[in-house]
């Protein structure tokens, strides 16, 4: 907690500021003015995290940013909660020091983007699961699997993990037992992601449960692999990757940028460069 206080209000180590990316600020404080949820592209679960403090307090960053701050202290916990129920005291000691010092998490944290509360949710998720294996117990599957359908609308790649567990969980006992408890995971999961998914089916006509984002994760997960593991960058395959600004396809047609001066700017700038990359340029 201390770690995130300090990249809050001192200095953190990425370049995103307050504001983060994948556009939450612009989305809570939408949320907070009661106009509706405007994109497919994001998932709801960090903009209406949002939504309330910017609603209760105002334009003020540093409180949503605190309180995510607070919830993502709780990692270790989680972390040393499921390395004792798989272990033992020392072990999972260890790994909660190290989780709470030297886990990137705690970097995100500062910033508006849903990876830190995405991984409390998901490790709290893997807590449940880890007990209700220990205690074979149909409600803390239940619970596993409500998790991760919530985790799921913060980071949509994760949208596949209750049925990657609700299979493990049947396969490690094919009981009726087993089939219970991968069935109450399944399920859970399903009816946390069913509104969503019926707001997105109304509205499209097609199958997202989490949102249109979420292939793309999927399809960089592919990109990943072998000689291209640590980056997939400069994957051949990446060529099929949709283009990162909206412009047009026509050759030789201008990329026109725009920007605007952030609220807290005090007076416009003396010069601006503008940086950028092309398929020439690859490195």
């Amino acid at each position: 907690f201390a770690l995130a206080l300090f990249f809050i209000f001192v200095r953190a180590p990425h370049p995103w500021g307050w504001a983060g990316f994948d556009e939450y600020y612009d989305l809570g404080r939408t949320l907070a003015r009661g106009e509706p949820f405007p994109t497919l592209e994001r998932t709801w679960g960090y903009p209406w995290f949002l939504a309330p403090f910017y609603r209760l307090f105002g334009n003020r960053p540093w409180i949503p940013l605190t309180a995510q701050a607070l919830l993502n202290a709780g990692v270790p916990l989680l972390v040393y909660a499921f390395a004792r129920t798989e272990f033992d005291d020392r072990i999972a000691t260890v790994a909660a020091v190290l989780t709470g010092l030297f886990s990137f998490n705690t970097v995100y944290a500062s910033t508006q983007s849903s990876d830190a509360l995405c991984t409390v949710i998901f490790t709290a998720a893997v807590v449940a699961f880890a007990r209700g294996r220990a205690r074979d117990d149909w409600r803390w599957y239940a619970a596993a699997g409500t998790l991760l359908g919530v985790a799921s609308q913060f980071r949509p790649n994760v949208v596949l993990m209750p049925l990657l567990l609700a299979v493990f969980a049947f396969v490690q006992r094919r009981t009726r037992r087993g089939a219970l408890n991968a069935s109450a995971l399944l399920a859970c999961a399903c009816l946390t992601l069913l509104p969503w998914t019926i707001r997105n089916a109304r509205l499209t006509g097609e199958f997202i449960p989490a949102s249109t984002h979420g292939g793309l994760q999927l399809w960089y997960g592919t990109l990943q692999t072998g000689p291209y593991l640590k980056s997939f960058a400069h994957n051949p395959r990446r060529v099929f990757e949709a283009g990162s600004f909206p412009y047009t396809s026509l050759d030789g047609a201008p990329l026109l940028v725009t920007a605007r001066l952030a609220p807290c700017a005090h007076s416009a700038p003396q010069s601006v460069a503008l940086v950028y990359w092309t398929d020439r340029h690859p490195d």
